[in-house]
Formats: C-alpha cells, structure tokens, sequence
C-alpha cells in the first residue's frame, strides 16, 4: 500500500455574471418576526415602482471551496489491488454550482437574504474504496463502497401580496441550515471466465449496485410556505402559514438495481 498524492485545494470564484436589480431605493424594508417552526425575524423588501435590472458582476455574487485529499494505492500484484480516498471539504458562498450565468437570485432585493453560508451540492467528508480479488476458478470479485456526509440545504417561504416583487422566496434561516442524512453505497461485480480454446473466452457477470438497498432521502420539499403581507396593518395582522408539504420526500437514493451480462473475446 502506498499514498498516491496528497491533495490542497483553494478555489475562489468572483466576478460571476449576475442579472442584478438596479432601483434598490425603490424598496420599502420590513420584518416578518417570529417564524413559528424556526423562531426566526426575516427581513424582507417590498419594491415600490417597475423593477430595474442590469448585467453585471456584483462584489455579494461569491463561491469559496476548500478541500484535503489523501488518497492510497495498492497496485494489482498476488491477485488483488485496493484503492481509496478520503476528501474533506468546505463549500460557502452566496452563489451555488446551480446558480451560473444570470440565476444567482440577485434580479429582487430579497435574494440577498439570508443568501451568504454553506452552498448545496456538497458533502464535508467523501470516503471512497474500491478493490478486485481473483477467486479460484477465473473468477473475479470487484467492488465500490461510498460513504459521504448529508449535503445542505435551506427552507424558504414565499411572501405574498407585495407589489412589484410579489411571491418572493426567501430564505427564512441562515443558508445551509439544515442536513440531510449521511448516506452510503456498495457495489459490487462478479465475473466468471469460461475458455472455449485457444484465446476464444466468454465471460458471465453479475453487477449489484447499491447492494444493500439504501433509501437514504437526497431532495426534500424545502419550501416551508408562506408569509402573507398586510401591507396596511403590517405586521399585525401579516402572517406566517406553513405548508403541509414542507420537507416531504422528493427523491431517494436510487435503490437496488441487477444486471447480468455476457462477453465474448478472441
């Protein structure tokens, strides 16, 4: 067994293209206190006139990452190779991998809410190993096994009955407040070679992916529901209704799946 390389990465992105609003003295400042599930006072802005937007790199459009890799290698030799890795990393900003080019949320004032913190799309501990051993018989056993830490995410609610900028989402806690479960897979491959002479072969396989059939939940419902503004009374009579669908299950770790195979060589 030997280390393979040893890995530092520092990543910086800035100037990213944003469509940003221009007219922010157009908007009124409020406050939607106490969040009933989250305890919360979220600010939010009501934009008074026809909203201005330019094409433009805005200073708040950031995205840093941070990682540490060792990996280790054992090279095929007495009929078995095994390799793995093991990454930390840190991935914080206001602009994630699926807010490129002008969908980083900046075109209403309300996307700067709350929008600074850990970014989606990326898991704090990756352990991956994989391995093949010859069995007797030409056959073959070869295998994957990952383990990674939840992914972020944040809930949001959508504030109705503003004026220009009605049905704003924003978020109602720090970004990257909530986890989902850490999760893991094995997969795994057996082969058998039969010889039919000469350098004639054919080979049966079996691939088994996620073995042992993990259901680990990857998407949720993040939208937490609604604050509804009372632009007369506020915020008396404003108020927060939550959603009965908030945090249901979107998507699951893909779950078992067979496949048998042939090959013929010569």
């Amino acid at each position: 067994m030997c280390i393979r390389d040893r890995d530092y990465i520092h990543r910086e992105n800035h100037n990213i293209n944003a469509m940003v609003v221009s007219n922010i003295d157009d908007y009124d400042a409020y406050i939607a206190v106490d969040n009933p599930d989250y305890g919360t006072d979220v600010p939010f802005f009501e934009l008074t006139a026809s909203q201005e937007n330019l094409i433009t790199n805005p200073d708040a459009a950031t995205r840093t990452y941070d990682s540490v890799a060792l990996r280790l290698r054992k090279r095929y030799s007495n009929g078995w190779a095994l390799d793995g890795s093991l990454v930390w990393s840190d991935l914080t900003g206001t602009a994630s991998y699926g807010e490129n080019g002008y969908g980083t949320g900046f075109d209403d004032l309300n996307g700067f809410v709350n929008a600074d913190g850990r970014l989606p799309y990326n898991s704090d501990w990756v352990f991956k190993v994989s391995g093949s051993v010859d069995l007797p018989w030409r056959i073959l056993l070869s295998g994957f096994y990952q383990y990674r830490t939840g992914e972020y995410w944040t809930p949001y609610a959508v504030f109705e009955d503003l004026w220009y900028n009605d049905n704003s989402s924003i978020y109602i806690t720090e970004r990257g407040s909530q986890q989902y479960d850490n999760r893991s897979v094995l997969d795994l491959r057996l082969q058998k070679e039969f010889g039919l002479g000469g350098d004639k072969a054919i080979a049966v396989f079996v691939y088994a992916f996620n073995v042992l059939d993990s259901d680990t939940v990857t998407a949720v419902n993040e939208r937490w529901g609604w604050y509804v503004y009372e632009w007369e009374t506020h915020p008396e009579v404003s108020q927060w209704e939550g959603s009965s669908t908030f945090n249901d299950t979107l998507y699951i770790q893909t779950p078992r799946e067979i496949r048998i195979g042939a090959k013929f060589s010569w």
